[in-house]
């Protein structure tokens, strides 16, 4: 009880215990760096750090809850985290070099503070020793959730696709702190019909009692559409027994974070399908998509010089491949690879994805796909203009009319440049034997959600993960 109890109060005060965290690192830290640097000049008053880690917490508490960085959220990955604190650390160190040059005009007379060196290493040790405590609290909270600590017992209202895929997400990520404990439905036979017949508690009807028999904590309501009058029924219920409930109707799927609600003289017009890479986003994307490509040819040409000699001299044909893929808006382009197969090796075979152990690779040819090092040439195609770093993987023509009419919005994929590397990729979902609806589940997320600091996060997780990429080949 006593843990349960503290749990719940770290939870409530969270924003006034990273702001004390916050003070203490920026104030000793401070002292610290200070003490460390040659020539030492400006203020030292200790009552002057005082202040200004005083207002550096404050504004970083008001940022954080600006950003919704407060929202709790139960899914909490350090890199996440990452990217998260390190803009709010940023604005909010700028913002305090403003309000220092002010107090330090007004009543100081004093400008040096913030000197470039201390600036950096101040901001450096703020933004790591703030990211590792951080850390630490996802640990404790998912130390917690594995020793039954704050778990939230879920009864799902309705046996269907939506509730099925919930479901399955939830159960793959013990972390979170949910457990379903079972499903409801008008119909017994769905539960029988998905094999999920143990876990059928019965009707709506069945709600009140099973929660005051303590079974779930909070009901989650996945009805489609169409039985919105039991909807209501549930939502009754739940309101009569003060019962916490979640609705996740079938709708959702139509309503994205690129759509819009706009008034025509009084008449609510949802626009599904606004561009969601226009304006200064698409701008932004394509002035770093031009300088990390054009940086990255440059550093990395004695690799691909290297790499060029081993594939001519390797095996017969040329040193680059390129093949037609499908792009932003249906539009074809030529996406270039190094060769990793044998010339014409799809003569016989027609056009096929690459399997393990593909008998088509040539030697050089398997090392360059497990290493994804055949891709690089791909950064020639993000000079053009044809792809970007980050994006859905391009297809083939063939593969797009095939899936376009086989796979549920697969064509939304073609509303973005296609990308070297994407969200589907940099979570493991790459290559033939993962699953390819996923794989376009992940690549509409990616679109939905677009923000340059979501492109940088894949690109730094594409680092990480690229060497151990069990399904590259």
């Amino acid at each position: 009880m006593f843990k349960r109890t503290l749990f719940h109060l770290f939870i409530k005060f969270a924003p006034l215990i990273d702001a004390l965290v916050n003070f203490s690192i920026f104030y000793f830290g401070s002292i610290l760096i200070k003490s460390q640097s040659v020539g030492k000049t400006g203020i030292e008053s200790s009552l002057i750090v005082f202040i200004l880690a005083l207002i550096y917490s404050l504004v970083w508490m008001f940022n954080s809850f600006n950003e919704g960085y407060y929202r709790f959220k139960r899914v909490r990955l350090i890199i996440d985290e990452l990217f998260i604190i390190l803009p709010i650390t940023i604005k909010t160190y700028l913002e305090l070099v403003a309000v220092y040059t002010l107090l330090g005009g007004i009543f100081w007379n004093d400008y040096s503070f913030f000197h470039r060196r201390f600036f950096i290493y101040s901001l450096m040790l703020q933004t790591l020793i703030f990211l590792y405590y951080q850390y630490t609290i996802i640990r404790i909270y998912s130390l917690l959730h594995e020793k039954g600590y704050n778990i939230k017992h879920l009864m799902i209202a309705g046996i269907n696709e939506n509730s099925l895929k919930m479901s399955r997400i939830i159960s793959e990520n013990p972390f979170w702190g949910y457990n379903i404990v079972g499903y409801l439905d008008a119909a017994p036979v769905n539960a029988a019909k998905h094999a999920i017949g143990d876990k059928y508690f019965g009707n709506y009807e069945d709600i009140e009692k099973l929660y005051f028999d303590k079974k779930f904590d909070r009901i989650v309501c996945c009805l489609p559409t169409k039985e919105y009058e039991e909807t209501k029924k549930i939502i009754r219920i739940c309101e009569k027994n003060n019962i916490d409930i979640h609705i996740v109707p079938d709708i959702f799927y139509f309503i994205t974070s690129n759509s819009s609600i706009n008034n025509l003289e009084g008449v609510p017009i949802i626009s599904l399908y606004e561009p969601p890479l226009a304006g200064i986003g698409a701008t932004m994307k394509r002035i770093m998509d031009f300088v990390l490509s054009f940086a990255g040819i440059i550093v990395l040409s004695p690799l691909l010089i290297t790499i060029s000699a081993i594939v001519k001299y390797g095996s017969k044909g040329p040193v680059f491949y390129s093949q037609e893929r499908v792009g932003l808006d249906n539009q074809p382009f030529m996406m270039y690879k190094f060769r990793s197969m044998y010339t014409d090796s799809e003569f016989q075979s027609g056009p096929k994805w690459a399997d393990k152990n593909d008998p088509r690779c040539t030697k050089i040819g398997a090392f360059l796909r497990k290493t994804s090092l055949d891709e690089l040439p791909q950064l020639f195609n993000v000079l053009k203009g044809d792809m970007s770093l980050v994006g859905p993987r391009p297809e083939r023509p063939f593969f797009v009319q095939k899936f376009k009419e086989e796979i549920k919005d697969y064509m939304k994929r073609h509303r973005v440049k296609a990308g070297i590397t994407g969200w589907a990729q940099v979570n493991g979902l790459r290559g033939s034997s993962t699953s390819l609806e996923q794989r376009i589940e992940y690549d509409l997320y990616y679109i939905e959600n677009w923000s340059l600091w979501f492109d940088i996060k894949i690109l730094f997780k594409t680092i990480m993960v690229v060497w151990n990429d069990k399904n590259a080949y």
